[in-house]
C-alpha cells in the first residue's frame, strides 16, 4: 500500500471472471448494508464489498480524513486485487468517493451509479461539531438521529426491525472512524471535479432524502457529461434497504448498458424554473420565487449574475433581493444565500457607470 492509505476489509461475492463491481457503503454503515443487493448483482457481477477506513473489520487511523483518503484506499484496494477497471456504485459518501475516483483514476473505472451523492455538503461547522460529539459520546449517542434521516416515516412505521438493526449499525461504528469521515464531508468540494467525469454516470435520488436532497443530486446530473438523474419516490438517503427492487433494477439496467428510458437528461436549472405560457404571477413575483429556489436547492453555481439581473430588470430592488435571499436563508441553506448576495453586489458594482 502508498503512503496513507488504508488496507480495506473487503468480501468478494460473484464468478471470478465476471465484471467488477466495487460497491461502496453511506456512512456509518458496514458493507452489510448492501446484504439486499448482493444476490441479484452477484449474478452479473464479481463483486467486491468493502468497510471504508475507520468502518466495520477496516482499520482506523486517527482522523480527520478527507474524501481523497477514502478514493486512494478504494483504489488501494483494486491495485490489491489486480483489477484494472471496475464500475462502482456508491451510496452518500460512497458515492463522493466514486466521483473523486472517477475524476482522477478515468482509466480505471468503467460505469458509476452515485446514490444519494452531493459535490458539497455545508455548513462545515455542523460537521466538525458531529465529529466532536462522537468523539465526546460515541456513535451511539446519534445513531438514532441519523437512522431517523435514512429512511421515510412509511418504513419506519411498518419495519421498526430494520430501523433498530441500522441503528445498531451505526452505534458500533468506531468514534474516531465515524468522526473522520464526517470530517471529510464537512471539507469536501467535488463541484470542480464533475466536469472531469467520463464514465457514463446514473444518479439516483430519494424523492424524500432530507439529507443530500434532490436538487444535490440533479446539480451532479448536470455537471458530469454523460449522466442521467432518476429520483425514485417513497425512497429516503438509504435507498438500496428501503427500495431494493427498485434500486436493483436501476443499478443493473444502468451497469449492464440497458439504460432505455430510465433515467432522463436534465437541463440547466435556470431554464427548469422559468415561467412558461400563461402564468398568474406577476414577473417579480416570479423571479423572487425562481431566486428563492436555487438557494432553498442550495445550488450556488445557479446563482449567477444573469439571474439577478433579470430581477432587477424586471422591477425587483437591490432591497427586495436581499430581503428574499437572507428570508429563504433561515428556512433553506445559509451558504447559499451567501453567495447569492455576493453575486448581487458584483452584479450591481457591474452596473454602476465608471467613475475610475
Amino acid at each position: 500500500m502508498s503512503d496513507g492509505q488504508v488496507r480495506l476489509y473487503r468480501e468478494i461475492t460473484g464468478p471470478a471472471d465476471g465484471p467488477v463491481l466495487l460497491l461502496a457503503n453511506t456512512l456509518g454503515s458496514t458493507l452489510s448494508v448492501w446484504d439486499g443487493q448482493i444476490d441479484r448483482l452477484a449474478e452479473h457481477f464479481r463483486v467486491v464489498r468493502f468497510d471504508h477506513r475507520g468502518h466495520g473489520r477496516s482499520p482506523v487511523p486517527s482522523g480527520p480524513y478527507g474524501i481523497a483518503d477514502l478514493g486512494r484506499d478504494a483504489l488501494g484496494l483494486l491495485d490489491e486485487l489486480e483489477v484494472e477497471r471496475a464500475h462502482i456504485c456508491g451510496v452518500s459518501i460512497g458515492a463522493m468517493t466514486a466521483i473523486w475516483m472517477a475524476a482522477n483514476a478515468a482509466d480505471r473505472i468503467d460505469r458509476l451509479v452515485l446514490c444519494s451523492a452531493s459535490a458539497r455538503l455545508s455548513p462545515a461547522e455542523a460537521w466538525r461539531d458531529r465529529a466532536a460529539l462522537v468523539r465526546t459520546h460515541g456513535t451511539r449517542a446519534i445513531a438514532p438521529t441519523v437512522v431517523d434521516h435514512w429512511f421515510t416515516r412509511w418504513l419506519k412505521t411498518r419495519r421498526p426491525d430494520v430501523v433498530e438493526a441500522m441503528e445498531e449499525m451505526v452505534a458500533s461504528t468506531p468514534a474516531e472512524g465515524y468522526a473522520g469521515c464526517a470530517e471529510a464531508m464537512g471539507t469536501m468540494d467535488l463541484r470542480g471535479a464533475l466536469g472531469r467525469i467520463r464514465a457514463p454516470t446514473l444518479v439516483v435520488a430519494g424523492a424524500e432524502d432530507l439529507a443530500t436532497h434532490p436538487g444535490h443530486q440533479r446539480t451532479i446530473a448536470r455537471g458530469i457529461s454523460d449522466a442521467r438523474y432518476v429520483e425514485v419516490e417513497r425512497a429516503a438517503h438509504v435507498g438500496i434497504v428501503e427500495e431494493p427492487g427498485v434500486f436493483g433494477d436501476l443499478i443493473l439496467s444502468h451497469l449492464t448498458g440497458s439504460t432505455g428510458e430510465t433515467g432522463e437528461a436534465l437541463s440547466p436549472l435556470g431554464a427548469a424554473a422559468e415561467p412558461s405560457g400563461e402564468s398568474n404571477l406577476d414577473p417579480r413575483l416570479r423571479s423572487a420565487v425562481a431566486l428563492a429556489t436555487f438557494v432553498a436547492l442550495r445550488v450556488e453555481e445557479e446563482l449567477t449574475a444573469s439571474q439577478v439581473k433579470e430581477c432587477l430588470r424586471v422591477g425587483m430592488s437591490v432591497a427586495e433581493i436581499e430581503e428574499v435571499l437572507r428570508t429563504t436563508a433561515r428556512y433553506a441553506d445559509l451558504p447559499a444565500a451567501d453567495a447569492g448576495l455576493a453575486v448581487l453586489e458584483a452584479a450591481v458594482d457591474a452596473s454602476r457607470p465608471d467613475v475610475g
